[in-house]
């Protein structure tokens, strides 16, 4: 599973860092 999980991290990064993104903005907002 965390391999799995690295290589999903590895292939897709701009997924990877967008998903981060979303969740630096939503977070604010919602405390």
């Amino acid at each position: 599973m965390s391999y799995r999980f690295k290589n999903i991290t590895i292939k897709k990064p701009s997924l990877y860092y967008l998903v981060l993104v979303l969740v630096a903005i939503i977070i604010p907002l919602t405390t």
